[in-house]
């Protein structure tokens, strides 16, 4: 009975792969991957337009809300809004709205620092830390902007800076 059982297990372990096999069988994957991340389409630059008043009346979110504006002169325009639970950017005439990350990190009056779209996820980086957790009804921060695209490339980069206001 046992050399019955020996030979068993000598059959089944003959079965197997070997380590030559899982060794090509690994390198092929790894290929198949390179030429996977290869094919990404080249990252096509966009430049988020600037809302307009009605823009501003289909963006269905209470509270707090942070505007970043492409420059700090007063007539500039805001280019991203994010408020607690969605943010949103104009591209190409068309109004997106982007969830909240609720996993990054907390900005000012309640928004996020992150906000996922379909075709976008956008980044806001405060330049002042010390600032995001400030209670002040009205802040005015410097910052940057990132938008990238569903394959996490970067299509537009900015300073600026967050204009916020407590609802």
């Amino acid at each position: 009975m046992r050399g019955v059982m020996t030979l068993a297990c000598l059959l089944l372990a003959a079965c197997g792969p070997s380590a030559d096999e899982e060794a090509q069988k690994d390198a092929m994957i790894i290929d198949m991957m390179n030429e996977v991340k290869g094919k990404l389409p080249p990252p096509r630059t966009m430049a988020p337009e600037q809302f307009t008043a009605d823009d501003f009346t289909r963006m269905d979110d209470d509270g707090g809300s942070c505007a970043f504006y492409l420059g700090s002169a007063p007539e500039a325009r805001a280019v991203m809004v994010g408020r607690p639970r969605f943010g949103w950017i104009k591209v190409s005439g068309e109004v997106l709205r982007l969830d909240s990350d609720n996993r990054s990190a907390a900005g000012p009056i309640g928004t996020r620092s992150r906000y996922i779209g379909r075709e976008y996820t956008v980044w806001i980086a405060p330049q002042n830390p010390d600032r995001v957790g400030s209670t002040a009804p009205r802040q005015i921060i410097p910052g940057q902007l990132m938008v990238r695209d569903r394959w996490d490339q970067v299509v537009f980069a900015s300073a600026g800076e967050l204009r916020c206001a407590a609802q």
